[in-house]
């Protein structure tokens, strides 16, 4: 599991739907995040749930749930994931 401590400069709350969203440029991939929030001095946990695409697609969200109805985002970025795409493809025996 992932601690993320919960930074303005980083992540996007959407207070009526209870979304937070972050780049994947903040974030290492993990299937488990912790968001710690250093005001408060609490967490949440949000465990994955799906993804909304393929791997390689820019537009591509992967969705995380908490246990009281909480959702975190995490959303590719353009430049990474074209540069995964092209280094999957360039690894590829011909």
């Amino acid at each position: 599991m992932t601690e993320i401590e919960l930074d303005t400069k980083y992540f996007h709350y959407v207070e009526s739907l209870r979304l937070i969203t972050i780049s994947e440029r903040n974030v290492k991939f993990d299937t488990a995040y912790r968001l710690w929030n250093p005001i408060t001095e609490h967490g949440k946990v949000f465990n994955f749930s799906h993804s909304t695409g393929p791997e390689f697609s820019p537009d591509t969200k992967y969705i995380y749930k908490s246990d009281d109805g909480f959702t975190l985002e995490i959303v590719n970025d353009h430049v990474i994931t074209e540069a995964r795409k092209q280094m999957y493809i360039n690894s590829k025996p011909l």
